[in-house]
């Protein structure tokens, strides 16, 4: 027989077998089977109190969660422009609606424990969040953490978070099933109690979750937070969706995400990387156009010929157009010849003390109609171009669920001219963790 107990405010169920292991906290062994713990601490027996009856309605937990495969996956910490969700667990409260406000600890943003201005289900509610209960006992508030849509608005909650001591807000959940159901009973679960040293505020009720040391749910701020994907489109200060010239086409048939593809153009100017339909997701100018301006020919919900899913492929085979994504960089490649500097096409640069180039990478060049080993160069991107590819980085595997690893060059799979992502990889690799 199974067995539910409330421990400090979690759940256990206990179901007779042979050996039952539990993370921590006082067990009682009721099942005279042995109880055994990981670690060098062992199971300390204590004293087994009543267990909760749960006969009245009840708010058991809230969190705070990303979206990931259909499911609700707790985070603690995420940044000004996400979208996230609150998830409140309830018993006999289906079909009621319930209200949630996220409350800032110290008063970052305004006052201390004062509500957090947030928008719901894109609309801005000034943080005064509402749901109602599912069949499941499950009531879900998909929120936007900045205030508005406006980007002066997000920019200012930027300009406060960077101002504080520890660059966060530390937030807690306030639960409230009680305003909007009368005459019901409620008993709420959550883990302040009235005299608990590390409340933000006394309550009359325990109604506040993550309300203690160490388990804020904290929201940072980075330089990419004034970008979103709204509708397969990427939006943003900097963001184009039509460019003169261009034939890029994208195509129906896109499967789930699994790669970021990084390239580099080969040329000076975005004109004739869009001059024909074959290309990617998102191009990034250079600084002999609008320097940084990202250009996105193709939605999201369509794949794009950024890669050859056979011909001339060396890697990552299970990487495909269909199932990946490609950012194109404006960029040139260079050789030198003593102390002269020419383009991969053999053009001689007239100044080259003007071209920032990166470090050398071993490549090869033709020569005399054949290919012959030489150190490849490339344009450094700006600092427009860095924080363009970062952003779009940030977004997608934000959107797709992905993970630094999921990020690749497209030498890395295909032959191509040696550096060609490995450049936008090195710019932008280390400064991803700032925004995740």
């Amino acid at each position: 027989m199974s067995k539910e107990s409330y421990i400090g405010g979690d759940y256990i169920e206990t179901t007779g077998g042979d050996n039952l292991t539990f993370a921590k906290g006082n067990i009682v062994n009721s099942s005279e089977k042995q109880f055994t713990q990981e670690g060098a601490d062992g199971v300390i027996y204590g004293t087994n109190g009543d267990p909760v009856n749960i006969t009245s309605p009840a708010v058991l937990d809230a969190y705070v969660a990303r979206l990931e495969d259909k499911n609700y996956v707790k985070i603690n910490s995420a940044t000004v422009g996400d979208t996230v969700y609150i998830v409140v667990k309830t018993i006999g409260l289906a079909g009621k609606q319930i209200l949630v406000n996220l409350k800032d600890k110290d008063g970052i943003l305004g006052k201390p424990n004062e509500i957090v201005d947030l928008m719901q289900d894109d609309k801005d509610v000034q943080g005064l969040l509402s749901a109602t209960v599912d069949k499941d006992g499950q009531a879900v508030y998909k929120i936007k953490l900045q205030p508005s849509a406006e980007t002066k608005d997000i920019e200012d909650w930027g300009t406060k978070i960077n101002a504080a001591k520890e660059k966060k807000v530390k937030t807690s959940i306030l639960v409230d099933a009680d305003k909007h159901n009368p005459g019901v009973e409620i008993i709420y679960m959550g883990k302040n109690a009235k005299e608990h040293e590390n409340d933000s505020q006394t309550a009359a009720k325990p109604n506040y979750w993550l309300d203690e040391n160490g388990k804020w749910f904290e929201i940072k701020y980075c330089e990419c937070s004034t970008y979103s994907i709204e509708k397969d489109q990427l939006k943003g200060p900097n963001v184009v969706y039509t460019k003169t010239g261009s034939k890029v086409k994208g195509n129906a048939g896109i499967q789930k995400v699994i790669a970021i593809v990084l390239h580099r153009t080969i040329g000076s100017s975005i004109a004739g990387a869009i001059a024909h339909s074959k290309g990617t997701h998102f191009y990034v100018e250079g600084a002999r156009g609008t320097d940084g301006e990202i250009f996105q020919p193709i939605k999201l919900d369509q794949y794009s010929n950024h890669i050859m899913n056979e011909t001339a492929r060396t890697a990552h085979m299970q990487i495909q157009t269909e199932n990946s994504v490609g950012i194109e960089v404006i960029g040139m490649a260079y050789y030198k010849v003593g102390k002269d500097l020419y383009t991969v096409y053999d053009t001689k640069v007239k100044d080259p003390d003007s071209v920032k180039l990166t470090g050398s990478f071993k490549g090869q060049r033709m020569i005399k109609g054949k290919w012959t080993d030489d150190d490849i160069y490339w344009d450094q991107l700006t600092t427009a171009q860095i924080k363009s590819v970062k952003c779009i980085v940030v977004g997608l595997m934000k959107k797709y669920n992905l993970k630094k690893e999921d990020i690749y060059t497209h030498e890395e799979m295909q032959s191509k001219t040696a550096g060609e992502g490995q450049v936008v990889k090195d710019a932008v690799f280390s400064l991803l963790n700032e925004c995740l």
